[in-house]
């Protein structure tokens, strides 16, 4: 979500004086003589979604200087298209627009993907343009990592997490820890909620060292068949 200005904003001035004098009426620096590129907005909140939907926006950058502004996709992230909606260039005092596209297959949870589009502005060469939102799985976490803190080698110490489910016909098959420090126990939670309720407990280990396991809960969904929930304590 960041316009790339940032040394250039710092040296603007300096970049104006070498390539011949700046102005700053609305509101920032742009060379006399030259396009200025300025983005309506440069993210956008898409809330939540299923996996699978694609996600589309589109996002206006007007030009306020005084030459014709050339805008191009340049890079973008796994999973994130762009795509100029009509001509390559824009001229002064109008608007262009890049649409920037996600796919949401297989993906789940808080998603934030980027387009970079390069211009011909001076001072701003290139703009990242930001999707970011929530996939809704068939499954919710409510903490994927346990931390335990710091434990003495002759201590005991538990904590719980919620696994929900959230599509009526998607089931857990399974609960298990990945290694047999760990002791866990699957409660059913109180309706009208679906789930379970893992309480984790990692016994006296006797010996100082890092723990770093995880809780392993497979699922009869085709889009989580698996949900892992990493497990931290620091046996001291």
């Amino acid at each position: 979500m960041v316009v790339r200005r940032g040394r250039r904003a710092a040296n603007a001035w300096l970049v104006c004086l070498a390539i011949g004098g700046c102005s700053s009426a609305g509101g920032g620096a742009f060379v006399r003589g030259a396009p200025r590129a300025v983005p309506l907005a440069m993210s956008y909140d898409f809330g939540e979604v299923r996996p699978g939907t694609r996600v589309e926006h589109r996002f206006e950058i007007a030009n306020r200087g005084d030459s014709v502004l050339e805008l191009k996709p340049a890079t973008a992230s796994c999973g994130c298209r762009a795509s100029l909606t009509a001509a390559d260039t824009v001229a002064p005092g109008e608007t262009g627009a890049l649409v920037v596209s996600l796919q949401t297959d297989g993906k789940t949870g808080p998603r934030k993907a980027w387009a970079r589009v390069q211009t011909n502005d001076p001072l701003i060469r290139e703009i990242d343009l930001v999707l970011q939102g929530t996939v809704a799985g068939d499954v919710r976490v409510k903490t994927p990592r346990l931390y335990l803190g710091r434990v003495d080698p002759d201590e005991s110490r538990s904590a719980s997490v919620d696994v929900e489910l959230t599509t009526p016909t998607v089931e857990i098959a399974s609960v298990r820890a990945s290694n047999d420090r760990l002791k866990v126990v699957a409660n059913r939670l109180a309706p009208p909620a679906r789930g379970v309720r893992l309480n984790v407990t990692l016994p006296p280990q006797g010996a100082r060292g890092q723990i770093n396991d995880r809780i392993i809960v497979a699922t009869t969904s085709p889009v989580q068949p698996k949900v892992e929930i990493q497990v931290l304590a620091s046996v001291e």
